[in-house]
Order: C-alpha cells, then structure tokens, then sequence
C-alpha cells in the first residue's frame, strides 16, 4: 500500500506542476508532531475538514486537501461572480520539516473556467487580478500553517 502511494504522489507531482510552494523548517520537532500540527491547521481553517481531506496517511506523514479558497473574483463596478475557486493542497511533514504544494488551481463559474497557466483570451484584467487574489491567499495559508507549527504548545 505504501508503494502504490508513493507511486502515486509520484506521478501526480509530475502530471502537475506547483503553482505555489513553501517548506518550512523546524528542527525540533519529528514527523508525527509535524503531522498532528499540520491536520490540526486543516481543521482550524476548513470549516469541515472531513469534506476537504482527500487523502490522510500518517506514516508517510502526508495530507492531501482538495478545497475551496476564499478568493472571489469581481469584475466591473465590484460586482462578484458566483463561481469559487478550487485548489490541491498536499502537505508532506518529515523530521523537521513541512513542505505546503498548491496546485490545480482553477475558477469555476457557469460557463467560465480559468486556471493559472491559462490567461482567458476576453478577461485578461480581471483574471490577473484574481492570480494577484490568489497569490495573496496562497501566502495568507502558509504563514498561518507557519505559525501552527512554530506554536509552543505549553499550556
């Protein structure tokens, strides 16, 4: 079982490149304490970390996460869209390290996707404001994942 999943986060790391990622360092601290400060964040920062996590192995120290970010996108005059934004977000926890990976990023709406890589050939304005957004939003989560692990957790 290990072996399939190690060849599946494998091959998922080469059919997708990271549009965003981070490691952080702490070497005080194993991987099961990595990893049990890393769910923690996913649950303090999902509102149902049952309906987000994707994937959750221990022993290999890794969550997949497969959420909705809170970037919206507004078009003339502030008026917003319906559609949300999409993202993978993996996060492995070694000995003394965390690394966070955003990738598939995308914007859904009727009729409407966008993705990173891919500038809309009508919406370029808007679009690039939503990368700005998202940008934003990716450091936003890595600073607070930051913080979760570098918090001391003496009552």
């Amino acid at each position: 079982m290990k072996h399939l999943f190690t060849l599946l986060m494998i091959l998922l790391s080469i059919t997708s490149s990271a549009q965003k990622s981070e490691i952080i360092n702490d070497s005080t601290q194993n991987k099961d304490e990595l990893f049990s400060k890393s769910n923690l964040w996913v649950v303090n920062t999902w509102k149902s970390a049952n309906d987000v996590i994707q994937m959750k192995d221990s022993e290999a120290g890794v969550i997949v996460i497969k959420g909705l970010l809170k970037t919206k996108v507004k078009i003339s005059l502030g008026v917003q869209l319906d559609g949300n934004t999409e993202s993978t977000i993996t996060i492995k926890c070694k000995n003394g390290k965390v690394k966070i990976e955003f990738t598939n990023i995308k914007f859904i709406d009727k009729g409407r996707l966008w993705t990173f890589d891919t500038e809309p050939k009508w919406e370029q304005k808007y679009w690039k404001k939503w990368v700005t957004d998202v940008t934003t939003e990716q450091d936003n989560l890595i600073n607070s994942l930051k913080s979760e692990i570098i918090k001391n957790d003496d009552f």
